[in-house]
């Protein structure tokens, strides 16, 4: 009779503890895939959002502005006289 109650103890307590193993496990699992999606819908929203401007025409202060390889291309060189709106700096 001793014995029978040792084991159900023991069956018990192993229960419980292999429980709160697999609670845990479950619970770190759940936890890094919360973690992962707030990270995709981050990332896709920044991207939705990149080339959106404000009202008065400016990028929004949240954005890194993402400089491209075009743009730096498109920039007149030091040697060229630069034109503003038809009036070149050699003639002020």
């Amino acid at each position: 009779m001793q014995s029978l109650a040792r084991t159900t103890i023991t069956v018990i307590v192993t229960g419980l503890i292999l429980a709160i193993l697999i609670m845990a496990i479950v619970g770190v699992a759940t936890a890094g895939l919360l973690i992962l999606g707030i990270a995709l819908i981050g990332t896709s929203a920044m991207m939705l959002f990149r080339h959106t401007r404000d009202l008065s025409g400016k990028t929004p202060s949240w954005q890194p502005i993402i400089v491209e390889p075009r743009q730096r291309r498109q920039r007149p060189s030091p040697k060229q006289p630069q034109v503003i709106e038809g009036v070149s700096k050699d003639a002020e």
